[in-house]
């Protein structure tokens, strides 16, 4: 976003290079974070709009609804949260990740993850925005 934000000839570029980072990490389905897919899609079609380029457009904007659809039942993604909750694996030889410093905005996990706790928007809002 701020690389959108900054109106550099470049951005576009830099806005798909850091797509394509965080992309590779939805791969991974302890990762699978609707927020993030769908923040993907809006940054994607954004870029879109900067081109201008009327096909490319209208196809980001269909991928940007269809992953909406997808989303719309997910009990991963709480309607009415504005959450995004980022899984950090814990590591049994270090010191523990939730401590008085940190239990602000690290909330406990299942298992080997905790979560950081940022705001994001709501179901709501992505629907309205996309």
């Amino acid at each position: 976003m701020v690389h959108l934000k900054a109106g550099r000839d470049d951005a576009v570029v830099r806005v798909q290079t850091c797509i394509a980072q965080a992309s590779k990490y939805q791969l991974d389905t302890s990762c699978d974070i609707p927020q993030l897919v769908i923040l993907t899609h809006l940054l994607d079609l954004a870029c879109g709009l900067l081109q201008k380029v009327p096909e490319l457009v209208t196809t980001r904007l269909k991928a940007l609804q269809k992953c909406l659809d997808e989303f719309r039942e997910s009990p991963a993604w709480n309607g009415s949260s504005s959450e995004l909750l980022l899984p950090l694996r814990r590591h049994s030889t270090s010191s523990p990740t939730i401590c008085s410093d940190t239990a602000a905005v690290i909330r406990p996990g299942d298992g080997e993850v905790d979560y950081l706790v940022l705001k994001s928007f709501s179901k709501a809002e992505a629907y309205a925005l996309g």
